[in-house]
């Protein structure tokens, strides 16, 4: 199954950048979950999957926290995210 996962999303890679849909993330959705499946298996690769495609959608707040002067998203799931793991394309947009 592991390898199965980490399959459809290598054939993910194949279609153009251009045409897919961009990632609130600075490490892509696929990366991550290509990633988490490779090093901890195939339940930790369903599990990041799972997660990014919950909360890597419409419903992001972002926002510049006032005591650090830090770019800060908030997810779908009410998780706060840091600057550092914020796609470049969605800190321009602030």
């Amino acid at each position: 199954m592991k390898y199965i996962l980490m399959f459809v999303i290598q054939l993910y890679w194949l279609i153009p950048k251009r045409m897919r849909r961009k990632c609130l993330f600075k490490k892509t959705c696929s990366v991550y979950v290509y990633e988490h499946t490779k090093n901890a298996g195939v339940i930790a690769g369903m599990k990041s999957l799972v997660y990014r495609f919950k909360n890597c959608r419409h419903g992001v707040q972002l926002f510049i926290d006032p005591t650090s002067g830090e770019k800060k998203m908030i997810l779908p799931d009410n998780s706060i995210i840091n600057q550092e793991y914020i796609s470049e394309n969605i800190l321009k947009s602030i």
